[in-house]
């Protein structure tokens, strides 16, 4: 059983691990609320976490007078809301996938209300703000024509289309009335992060998910979705429980999937701990089942426990944090198990360098220059200036 334990950050957190999943019970979460929370404090960790409608979920079967009649009318508006969003939201993601089709443009949805339909059960249960669809890269600009011609407008600028074309993974469009947003992506991480530069195999494993309704779309297998979700959750430093959720609940539903290819396809990513910790969050914080395949591989790395150690302590708190800076170099370099890998995230423009330099849609290869000379002022010049000034002042 799931241990819960005050230093976890306190009972509200506790409330929500328990809440955090389709089959909660609601018996337990009513006699954890009845132990005493912070109503007020609850509801905004759970809304910071990405989980109220979860939270609302198990709550409202969990019988008259369980939650104060308050905080009962900020879940229930709050899961209509959301509910009301995710139809309208999954109406268009269909929808754009047969205007896609019908230019011959195959794209795969993830995540948002798609993941919640299909691996949740309801499109009400996860919270999202945007569409997230790839495409194959050839396709990328045909695609975005189609979004413009469509009423969509880039989010950014032509510099900043540029920028991203050349050293990031999506473009982010907005509808006409603002009521949707829509990345559209040609791969899943910056490319310092080095995954899935090739995305090609992704289309040959393809398979059918029901989103309900009788409507079935075509989407990534139950595998690859796994990978680039834990690899979703690593590249955000796992600061939601939300995304450790998708984990959870994707195993619940598919413990059949083919594990040892999962595993095998990983490793030659070079993922394979990026995938194992989110696994072994899933687990630790939420109870998943894992099989004995993943806990054999998962033994096999000492650095996976430590790692996700780590993560749950910066993650089950109200307000987590992004790391950045030297200490999420440091963390990244321990979640990758390959010198390559840890070698390209110091060399290759991140998203600090990327934002803090605008260059015109002619330059964007001099971004390569910008990540040398801040690790040079970072590391050579300050340091030597501090030294300097000490001398100066030690003279004076």
């Amino acid at each position: 059983m799931l241990r819960i334990m005050a230093a976890d950050a306190g009972r509200e957190i506790a409330v929500l691990r328990r809440a955090a999943r389709t089959d909660a019970d609601p018996s337990e979460l009513r006699d954890l609320a009845a132990a005493g929370v912070d109503w007020p404090r609850l509801l905004e960790v759970a809304g910071v976490h990405g989980i109220k409608t979860l939270l609302w979920w198990a709550l409202s079967q969990a019988g008259d007078g369980a939650v104060p009649p308050e905080a009962a009318g900020h879940l229930q508006d709050f899961f209509h809301r959301n509910a009301a969003h995710g139809l309208l939201m999954q109406r268009e993601a269909i929808r754009l996938l047969d205007l896609f089709g019908g230019h011959a443009i195959s794209a795969i949805p993830y995540k948002g209300p798609i993941l919640a339909s299909s691996v949740y059960g309801n499109v009400a249960l996860r919270t999202y703000d945007d569409l997230d669809i790839v495409v194959r890269p050839r396709d990328v600009d045909r695609a975005l024509e189609l979004l413009l011609d469509d009423g969509y407008t880039l989010v950014h600028t032509g510099d900043e289309r540029a920028r991203d074309e050349a050293h990031r993974w999506n473009h982010t469009l907005r509808r006409a009335d603002g009521r949707v947003t829509v990345e559209l992506h040609w791969t899943f991480a910056p490319k310092s992060w080095r995954f899935l530069r090739d995305i090609e195999p992704l289309w040959s494993r393809l398979e059918r998910w029901d989103v309900g309704g009788g409507v079935q779309v075509e989407g990534m297998s139950a595998e690859d979705l796994l990978t680039v979700l834990c690899v979703h959750g690593a590249k955000h430093w796992w600061v939601r429980l939300l995304w450790v959720a998708d984990i959870a609940e994707l195993v619940r539903l598919r413990p059949a999937m083919d594990w040892d290819g999962l595993l095998d396809r990983a490793r030659g990513e070079g993922a394979l701990r990026l995938t194992l910790i989110g696994l072994a969050l899933a687990e630790e914080v939420l109870d998943a089942p894992l099989p004995h395949v993943v806990r054999d591989e998962i033994r096999r790395d000492p650095r996976v426990r430590a790692v996700s150690a780590r993560l749950r302590e910066s993650l089950l708190v109200a307000h987590p944090v992004e790391q950045s800076g030297r200490p999420a170099s440091k963390l990244y370099r321990a979640m990758r198990e390959r010198r390559r890998e840890q070698l390209a995230y110091l060399v290759y423009p991140n998203e600090e360098d990327l934002a803090s330099v605008s260059l015109p849609a002619g330059l964007t290869g001099l971004y390569w220059a910008v990540r040398p000379v801040k690790l040079a002022t970072k590391y050579v010049v300050e340091p030597v200036g501090r030294v300097a000034r000490s001398l100066r002042s030690s003279r004076s």
